[in-house]
Protein backbone atom coordinates (compact mmCIF):
# COMPACT_ATOMS: atom_id res chain seq x y z
CA UNK A 1 0.00 0.00 0.00
CA UNK A 2 0.76 3.55 -0.66
CA UNK A 3 2.39 5.64 2.03
CA UNK A 4 0.59 8.88 2.49
CA UNK A 5 2.48 11.85 4.87
CA UNK A 6 0.85 15.37 6.15
CA UNK A 7 3.38 17.33 6.22
CA UNK A 8 1.56 20.45 8.10
CA UNK A 9 3.28 23.65 6.13
CA UNK A 10 6.11 21.74 5.39
CA UNK A 11 7.92 20.33 2.09
CA UNK A 12 10.55 17.64 1.49
CA UNK A 13 14.07 18.70 0.99
CA UNK A 14 16.57 15.85 0.80
CA UNK A 15 19.21 17.89 0.62
CA UNK A 16 19.19 19.28 3.86
CA UNK A 17 19.19 16.21 5.64
CA UNK A 18 22.41 15.83 4.05
CA UNK A 19 23.24 18.86 4.99
CA UNK A 20 22.70 18.27 8.24
CA UNK A 21 24.35 15.16 8.12
CA UNK A 22 27.82 16.48 6.58
CA UNK A 23 27.51 19.79 8.96
CA UNK A 24 26.91 17.48 12.09
CA UNK A 25 30.17 15.71 11.27
CA UNK A 26 31.94 19.15 11.13
CA UNK A 27 30.56 20.02 14.58
CA UNK A 28 31.68 17.18 16.33
CA UNK A 29 34.68 16.70 14.67
CA UNK A 30 35.92 20.47 15.72
CA UNK A 31 34.81 19.51 19.35
CA UNK A 32 36.29 16.48 19.74
CA UNK A 33 39.56 17.91 18.33
CA UNK A 34 39.98 21.43 19.25
CA UNK A 35 39.01 24.11 21.96
CA UNK A 36 37.07 26.05 20.23
CA UNK A 37 33.77 28.78 20.86
CA UNK A 38 32.00 26.36 19.18
CA UNK A 39 31.58 24.34 22.16
CA UNK A 40 29.28 27.41 23.25
CA UNK A 41 27.01 26.76 20.15
CA UNK A 42 24.80 24.12 20.21
CA UNK A 43 24.59 21.81 16.93
CA UNK A 44 21.18 23.43 15.74
CA UNK A 45 22.45 27.20 15.62
CA UNK A 46 25.68 25.91 13.92
CA UNK A 47 23.89 23.56 11.20
CA UNK A 48 21.52 26.88 10.49
CA UNK A 49 24.40 29.64 10.82
CA UNK A 50 25.23 31.52 8.01
CA UNK A 51 27.75 30.63 5.63
CA UNK A 52 30.28 32.90 6.23
CA UNK A 53 29.50 32.77 10.24
CA UNK A 54 30.30 29.15 9.74
CA UNK A 55 33.50 30.07 7.73
CA UNK A 56 34.73 32.01 10.50
CA UNK A 57 33.98 29.94 13.32
CA UNK A 58 35.82 26.95 12.19
CA UNK A 59 37.10 27.78 8.72
CA UNK A 60 40.76 26.89 10.15
CA UNK A 61 39.84 23.52 10.70
CA UNK A 62 38.03 22.41 7.41
CA UNK A 63 41.37 21.63 4.96
CA UNK A 64 45.30 21.71 5.33
CA UNK A 65 46.02 24.81 2.97
CA UNK A 66 48.34 23.44 0.01
CA UNK A 67 47.97 24.63 -3.73
CA UNK A 68 47.52 22.04 -5.96
CA UNK A 69 46.50 19.78 -2.78
CA UNK A 70 44.98 16.48 -3.82
CA UNK A 71 42.38 14.69 -1.37
CA UNK A 72 44.09 11.62 -0.90
CA UNK A 73 46.84 14.32 0.86
CA UNK A 74 44.59 15.42 3.14
CA UNK A 75 46.02 14.66 6.75
CA UNK A 76 43.57 13.35 9.00
CA UNK A 77 43.54 15.69 11.56
CA UNK A 78 41.60 18.29 9.32
CA UNK A 79 38.26 17.64 8.46
CA UNK A 80 38.38 16.55 4.96
CA UNK A 81 41.18 14.57 5.29
CA UNK A 82 39.26 13.23 8.33
CA UNK A 83 36.39 12.23 6.39
CA UNK A 84 38.56 11.21 3.11
CA UNK A 85 40.65 8.90 5.61
CA UNK A 86 37.51 7.20 6.93
CA UNK A 87 35.38 6.56 4.10
CA UNK A 88 33.01 9.53 4.91
CA UNK A 89 31.01 11.60 2.51
CA UNK A 90 33.30 9.88 -0.66
CA UNK A 91 30.53 10.95 -3.39
CA UNK A 92 30.06 14.34 -1.82
CA UNK A 93 33.60 15.19 -1.45
CA UNK A 94 34.79 15.81 -5.10
CA UNK A 95 31.08 17.41 -5.95
CA UNK A 96 32.07 20.07 -3.63
CA UNK A 97 35.81 20.45 -5.30
CA UNK A 98 34.43 20.39 -8.45
CA UNK A 99 31.56 23.41 -7.78
CA UNK A 100 33.77 25.72 -5.32
CA UNK A 101 36.09 25.63 -8.64
CA UNK A 102 32.96 26.50 -11.08
CA UNK A 103 31.74 28.98 -8.65
CA UNK A 104 34.71 30.95 -8.19
CA UNK A 105 35.12 30.68 -11.95
CA UNK A 106 32.24 32.50 -12.61
CA UNK A 107 32.55 34.50 -10.34
CA UNK A 108 35.71 35.67 -11.78
CA UNK A 109 37.78 35.77 -8.59
CA UNK A 110 40.59 37.66 -9.49
CA UNK A 111 42.81 35.92 -6.20
CA UNK A 112 45.85 33.70 -6.83
CA UNK A 113 44.66 30.09 -7.00
CA UNK A 114 40.82 31.35 -6.92
CA UNK A 115 39.69 28.01 -8.16
CA UNK A 116 41.79 25.72 -6.43
CA UNK A 117 39.92 24.27 -3.12
CA UNK A 118 42.83 23.25 -1.46
CA UNK A 119 44.40 26.99 -1.18
CA UNK A 120 42.33 28.44 1.01
CA UNK A 121 40.48 26.79 3.90
CA UNK A 122 38.19 29.68 5.51
CA UNK A 123 37.00 30.11 1.14
CA UNK A 124 36.13 26.63 1.14
CA UNK A 125 34.01 26.29 3.70
CA UNK A 126 32.19 29.23 3.14
CA UNK A 127 31.81 28.35 -0.04
CA UNK A 128 30.70 24.64 0.62
CA UNK A 129 27.84 25.82 3.44
CA UNK A 130 26.84 28.31 0.23
CA UNK A 131 26.35 24.60 -1.91
CA UNK A 132 23.76 23.32 1.19
CA UNK A 133 22.02 26.89 1.45
CA UNK A 134 21.16 27.65 -2.55
CA UNK A 135 19.20 25.28 -4.52
CA UNK A 136 17.31 27.25 -6.78
CA UNK A 137 17.45 30.19 -9.16
CA UNK A 138 15.44 32.07 -6.05
CA UNK A 139 18.12 31.21 -4.03
CA UNK A 140 20.38 32.96 -5.43
CA UNK A 141 18.48 36.09 -6.35
CA UNK A 142 17.87 36.70 -2.64
CA UNK A 143 21.00 35.81 -1.23
CA UNK A 144 23.56 38.58 -0.83
CA UNK A 145 26.37 37.05 -1.68
CA UNK A 146 25.78 35.79 -5.11
CA UNK A 147 22.53 37.05 -6.68
CA UNK A 148 24.15 36.90 -10.68
CA UNK A 149 25.30 33.39 -9.79
CA UNK A 150 22.50 31.77 -11.87
CA UNK A 151 24.86 30.18 -14.39
CA UNK A 152 22.92 26.61 -15.94
CA UNK A 153 26.20 25.17 -14.58
CA UNK A 154 25.85 26.05 -10.84
CA UNK A 155 22.12 25.30 -10.86
CA UNK A 156 23.24 21.70 -11.79
CA UNK A 157 25.67 21.14 -9.22
CA UNK A 158 23.32 22.63 -6.60
CA UNK A 159 20.79 20.62 -7.95
CA UNK A 160 22.54 16.99 -7.69
CA UNK A 161 23.79 16.57 -4.08
CA UNK A 162 25.14 13.02 -3.87
CA UNK A 163 23.81 11.12 -1.03
CA UNK A 164 20.00 12.42 -1.25
CA UNK A 165 17.46 9.89 0.17
CA UNK A 166 13.83 10.43 -0.63
CA UNK A 167 10.98 9.63 1.10
CA UNK A 168 9.41 6.04 0.59
CA UNK A 169 6.10 6.19 -1.15
CA UNK A 170 5.09 2.29 -0.97
CA UNK A 171 4.95 0.74 2.60
CA UNK A 172 8.00 -1.45 3.82
CA UNK A 173 8.66 -2.30 7.40
CA UNK A 174 12.18 -0.68 8.17
CA UNK A 175 12.44 2.13 6.00
CA UNK A 176 13.34 5.02 7.19
CA UNK A 177 11.40 8.38 7.42
CA UNK A 178 13.27 11.12 5.84
CA UNK A 179 12.86 14.69 7.55
CA UNK A 180 10.83 17.60 6.15
CA UNK A 181 11.94 20.64 5.62
CA UNK A 182 9.51 24.06 7.16
CA UNK A 183 11.53 27.53 6.90
CA UNK A 184 11.90 29.15 10.61
CA UNK A 185 10.46 25.56 11.96
CA UNK A 186 12.08 22.40 13.79
CA UNK A 187 11.27 19.74 12.46
CA UNK A 188 10.23 17.57 15.99
CA UNK A 189 9.10 13.72 14.60
CA UNK A 190 6.41 11.63 12.68
CA UNK A 191 3.40 10.63 14.35
CA UNK A 192 0.35 7.93 13.63
CA UNK A 193 -2.28 10.82 13.88
CA UNK A 194 -3.17 14.59 14.00
CA UNK A 195 -3.60 14.98 17.76
CA UNK A 196 0.59 13.82 18.15
CA UNK A 197 -0.15 11.45 20.73
CA UNK A 198 1.58 8.23 21.49
CA UNK A 199 4.93 6.89 19.70
CA UNK A 200 7.79 9.35 17.59
CA UNK A 201 8.06 7.48 14.54
CA UNK A 202 11.40 7.49 12.90
CA UNK A 203 10.65 3.95 10.68
CA UNK A 204 7.79 2.54 9.08
CA UNK A 205 6.27 -0.11 10.94
CA UNK A 206 3.30 -1.09 12.77
CA UNK A 207 1.25 -1.09 9.77
CA UNK A 208 1.17 2.42 9.77
CA UNK A 209 0.55 4.19 6.13
CA UNK A 210 -0.02 8.01 7.12
CA UNK A 211 2.11 9.84 9.13
CA UNK A 212 2.01 13.61 10.32
CA UNK A 213 4.92 15.71 11.30
CA UNK A 214 5.22 17.87 14.23
CA UNK A 215 6.94 20.89 14.13
CA UNK A 216 8.56 23.00 16.70
CA UNK A 217 9.91 26.99 16.13
CA UNK A 218 11.64 29.69 18.16
CA UNK A 219 11.23 32.96 19.62
CA UNK A 220 14.62 35.12 20.28
CA UNK A 221 14.11 37.28 23.50
CA UNK A 222 16.11 40.39 22.96
CA UNK A 223 17.61 41.79 26.13
CA UNK A 224 17.66 45.14 24.08
CA UNK A 225 20.56 47.20 26.10
CA UNK A 226 22.70 47.39 23.71
CA UNK A 227 22.45 48.12 19.36
CA UNK A 228 19.20 46.64 18.13
CA UNK A 229 20.90 46.42 14.72
CA UNK A 230 24.42 47.31 12.70
CA UNK A 231 22.30 50.36 11.08
CA UNK A 232 22.02 51.26 14.49
CA UNK A 233 25.46 50.84 15.83
CA UNK A 234 27.00 52.01 12.22
CA UNK A 235 24.62 55.71 12.63
CA UNK A 236 25.98 55.91 16.52
CA UNK A 237 29.86 55.50 15.20
CA UNK A 238 29.49 58.17 12.78
CA UNK A 239 27.83 60.54 15.12
CA UNK A 240 30.36 60.70 16.83
CA UNK A 241 32.97 60.62 14.30
CA UNK A 242 31.18 63.67 12.63
CA UNK A 243 32.07 65.36 16.15
CA UNK A 244 35.77 65.09 15.96
CA UNK A 245 36.38 65.73 12.31
CA UNK A 246 33.80 69.08 12.84
CA UNK A 247 31.11 67.69 9.75
CA UNK A 248 28.34 65.59 9.05
CA UNK A 249 29.53 62.58 8.19
CA UNK A 250 26.65 60.31 6.40
CA UNK A 251 26.28 56.74 4.71
CA UNK A 252 26.98 57.55 1.50
CA UNK A 253 28.88 54.92 -0.65
CA UNK A 254 31.38 55.95 -3.90
CA UNK A 255 32.84 53.70 -6.45
CA UNK A 256 36.32 54.80 -7.13
CA UNK A 257 38.56 53.06 -9.77
CA UNK A 258 41.69 51.77 -7.91
CA UNK A 259 39.36 50.92 -4.36
CA UNK A 260 36.02 50.16 -5.49
CA UNK A 261 33.17 50.92 -2.86
CA UNK A 262 34.48 53.63 -0.32
CA UNK A 263 32.05 55.03 2.46
CA UNK A 264 32.26 58.54 3.33
CA UNK A 265 33.72 57.77 6.67
CA UNK A 266 36.51 56.28 4.92
CA UNK A 267 37.27 59.18 2.70
CA UNK A 268 36.91 61.52 6.24
CA UNK A 269 39.65 59.45 7.78
CA UNK A 270 42.38 60.01 6.13
CA UNK A 271 45.18 62.26 7.17
CA UNK A 272 44.96 60.95 10.62
CA UNK A 273 41.67 61.47 11.45
CA UNK A 274 40.79 58.25 12.68
CA UNK A 275 44.19 58.18 14.95
CA UNK A 276 42.80 61.50 16.38
CA UNK A 277 39.29 60.05 16.76
CA UNK A 278 40.89 57.50 18.71
CA UNK A 279 43.08 59.32 20.64
CA UNK A 280 40.09 61.00 22.28
CA UNK A 281 39.88 58.68 25.75
CA UNK A 282 35.75 59.42 25.24
CA UNK A 283 35.75 57.70 21.82
CA UNK A 284 38.88 54.95 22.62
CA UNK A 285 36.89 53.59 25.72
CA UNK A 286 33.75 53.75 24.00
CA UNK A 287 34.80 52.18 20.58
CA UNK A 288 38.07 49.88 20.69
CA UNK A 289 36.11 46.80 21.19
CA UNK A 290 34.98 46.98 17.88
CA UNK A 291 39.41 47.44 17.12
CA UNK A 292 39.34 44.25 19.06
CA UNK A 293 36.62 42.38 17.39
CA UNK A 294 38.51 42.97 14.03
CA UNK A 295 41.36 41.18 15.80
CA UNK A 296 39.44 38.00 17.01
CA UNK A 297 38.97 38.14 12.99
CA UNK A 298 42.94 38.48 12.27
CA UNK A 299 43.81 35.21 14.72
CA UNK A 300 45.06 33.23 12.03
CA UNK A 301 46.98 35.49 10.55
CA UNK A 302 48.91 37.20 13.60
CA UNK A 303 51.59 39.23 11.07
CA UNK A 304 48.55 41.66 10.87
CA UNK A 305 47.58 41.86 14.59
CA UNK A 306 50.11 44.96 15.56
CA UNK A 307 48.19 46.90 12.96
CA UNK A 308 45.24 47.76 15.38
CA UNK A 309 47.75 47.63 18.44
CA UNK A 310 46.55 51.59 19.48
CA UNK A 311 49.63 53.17 20.75
CA UNK A 312 51.18 56.76 21.47
CA UNK A 313 47.78 58.55 19.91
CA UNK A 314 48.67 55.66 16.67
CA UNK A 315 47.55 52.77 15.53
CA UNK A 316 50.12 50.33 14.47
CA UNK A 317 48.70 50.37 10.80
CA UNK A 318 46.05 53.46 10.46
CA UNK A 319 45.39 52.31 6.89
CA UNK A 320 44.49 49.04 7.81
CA UNK A 321 42.00 49.95 10.27
CA UNK A 322 40.36 52.46 8.55
CA UNK A 323 39.79 50.42 5.42
CA UNK A 324 38.41 46.98 7.44
CA UNK A 325 36.23 49.51 9.01
CA UNK A 326 35.46 50.68 5.29
CA UNK A 327 34.80 47.16 4.19
CA UNK A 328 32.45 46.18 6.87
CA UNK A 329 30.31 49.71 6.15
CA UNK A 330 30.13 48.99 2.65
CA UNK A 331 30.19 44.98 3.27
CA UNK A 332 32.67 44.16 0.23
CA UNK A 333 36.59 43.58 0.99
CA UNK A 334 38.88 46.07 0.07
CA UNK A 335 41.13 43.91 -2.61
CA UNK A 336 44.28 46.05 -3.03
CA UNK A 337 46.63 47.55 -1.15
CA UNK A 338 45.80 47.14 2.74
CA UNK A 339 43.63 43.69 1.50
CA UNK A 340 41.22 43.29 4.19
CA UNK A 341 38.35 41.14 5.27
CA UNK A 342 35.18 39.76 3.49
CA UNK A 343 32.31 41.43 5.61
CA UNK A 344 29.83 40.53 2.97
CA UNK A 345 28.17 37.44 4.24
CA UNK A 346 25.04 37.74 5.92
CA UNK A 347 24.70 37.42 9.66
CA UNK A 348 28.61 39.03 10.20
CA UNK A 349 26.86 42.51 11.15
CA UNK A 350 23.30 41.15 12.73
CA UNK A 351 25.93 38.71 14.97
CA UNK A 352 28.29 41.81 15.60
CA UNK A 353 25.16 44.24 16.84
CA UNK A 354 23.63 41.49 18.67
CA UNK A 355 27.14 40.89 20.54
CA UNK A 356 26.79 44.65 22.17
CA UNK A 357 23.67 43.16 23.81
CA UNK A 358 23.65 41.74 27.42
CA UNK A 359 21.18 38.67 26.37
CA UNK A 360 19.86 37.18 23.52
CA UNK A 361 17.47 34.00 24.32
CA UNK A 362 16.26 31.91 21.80
CA UNK A 363 13.62 29.71 23.24
CA UNK A 364 12.18 26.48 21.10
CA UNK A 365 8.88 25.23 21.55
CA UNK A 366 6.27 23.17 19.74
CA UNK A 367 3.96 24.52 17.96
CA UNK A 368 0.60 24.95 20.09
CA UNK A 369 2.06 24.78 23.43
CA UNK A 370 2.43 27.80 25.97
CA UNK A 371 5.64 29.31 25.78
CA UNK A 372 7.32 29.73 29.42
CA UNK A 373 8.99 33.34 28.92
CA UNK A 374 12.73 33.26 30.07
CA UNK A 375 14.07 35.40 33.32
CA UNK A 376 16.18 38.30 32.27
CA UNK A 377 18.10 41.02 34.27
CA UNK A 378 19.75 43.84 34.28
CA UNK A 379 21.33 45.29 37.14
CA UNK A 380 19.97 48.84 37.85
CA UNK A 381 16.65 47.90 36.29
CA UNK A 382 13.77 46.03 36.46
CA UNK A 383 11.82 44.12 33.44
CA UNK A 384 8.73 46.27 32.39
CA UNK A 385 8.17 43.20 29.71
CA UNK A 386 8.58 42.18 25.55
CA UNK A 387 7.95 43.72 22.83
CA UNK A 388 7.66 42.74 18.85
CA UNK A 389 9.65 46.05 18.08
CA UNK A 390 13.46 47.53 19.62
CA UNK A 391 11.20 50.83 19.45
CA UNK A 392 8.86 49.11 22.26
CA UNK A 393 6.18 50.83 20.66
CA UNK A 394 2.27 49.34 21.09
CA UNK A 395 1.07 46.81 23.54
CA UNK A 396 3.91 44.27 25.44
CA UNK A 397 3.60 40.65 24.47
CA UNK A 398 2.34 38.61 27.50
CA UNK A 399 1.48 35.10 25.73
CA UNK A 400 2.79 33.12 23.37
CA UNK A 401 0.46 29.75 22.68
CA UNK A 402 0.68 29.74 18.90
CA UNK A 403 3.63 30.01 16.24
CA UNK A 404 2.73 34.13 15.39
CA UNK A 405 6.21 34.95 16.62
CA UNK A 406 7.90 32.27 15.20
CA UNK A 407 11.65 32.97 14.54
CA UNK A 408 10.52 36.42 15.12
CA UNK A 409 12.81 38.43 18.05
CA UNK A 410 10.92 40.09 21.40
CA UNK A 411 12.82 43.54 22.75
CA UNK A 412 12.71 43.60 26.29
CA UNK A 413 11.53 47.24 27.98
CA UNK A 414 13.56 48.27 31.31
CA UNK A 415 12.44 50.44 34.05
CA UNK A 416 15.53 52.22 35.94
CA UNK A 417 15.15 51.18 39.71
Amino acid sequence: MDIKYELNGGKWSPKDEVKEAFLTELYNFVNNNYETELKNINLEDFINAEPYIIGNLVGKYYLKEEVGGKLENQPDNYFIGYLYHNKKFLDLLPHLIKFFALWREIENCTEANATDFFANSWASLVDTAKFFKYTTVEDLRKSPEAPSLQDPRILYMLQNCPGLYNPPTVYEEGLRLPKPKRENYEFIGWYDNPNFTGEVYTHIKNNVYTFYARWATHTFFHSNDGYPTFDHLYSDFLKDFSTVVGKEVGKGVERLPNHGLVSEFCKESFNGNLNKFFSIKEYYNKWIWLIDWFKKLMKDKPEKLEYFEFKDGKFGLEAQVRWELNSLFVSRFHLVWPVTGDYSGAGIKEKLADSTNSSIIKVKYPVGTKVQFPKMERAGYELVGFYDNYDLQGEPVTEITDDRYAAKTLYAKWRKL
